[in-house]
């Protein structure tokens, strides 16, 4: 009797039927994974920013501020972090730049939805310095409505919370 080695080509089909079988079962799944993947290391980017600013503010004694890349309530488009000597709020020629964030790639939104203000400043103690003292942004994506998003708070003693939230 002659033994062959191999497969037949049934066998190899039906291995292929299942492997595309499996493979369209996961497809959404994974793309789920890497989404939600994707906003928490937005959020987490956000939250390590802000938690800089406060300890950088502390460690020179001067009051440190992040603003929105873009200058308004919209913080897409990423932020800058800076030394602001005078307390006006903008980075004047003199106060040097601490870091800069990167902004986010579409479909991610973030939005300020307490104030709309355009900057955050922490005092020398690591405590918020502008009205209001509690800060809020919502980290959503504007193709997923209903899905869950990130929500960024800061205490007014500079505490920065992250929690879920419906968008």
């Amino acid at each position: 009797m002659i033994r062959s080695k191999g497969f037949t080509l049934t066998e190899l089909l039906i291995v292929l039927a299942l492997a595309v079988i499996l493979a369209t079962l996961a497809a959404p799944n994974f793309r789920d994974f890497v989404r939600s993947t994707r906003m928490t290391s937005e959020a987490n980017s956000l939250v390590l920013g802000l938690n800089l600013a406060r300890s950088e503010a502390v460690k020179r004694g001067q009051r440190v501020n992040l603003s929105s890349a873009s200058g308004d309530e919209f913080w897409t488009t990423g932020w800058a972090m800076y030394e602001d000597t005078d307390a006006d709020g903008t980075q004047d020629g003199g106060e040097p730049s601490i870091r800069v964030g990167e902004g986010m790639d579409p479909p991610l939104t973030l939005e300020e939805t307490v104030s709309s203000a355009s900057f955050i400043s922490y005092q020398s103690s690591g405590v918020l310095s502008v009205s209001p003292l509690t800060r809020t942004f919502d980290l959503c994506e504007s193709d997923r409505t209903g899905e869950t998003g990130r929500q960024i708070t800061i205490s007014v003693t500079g505490r920065v919370s992250i929690a879920d939230l419906g968008c």
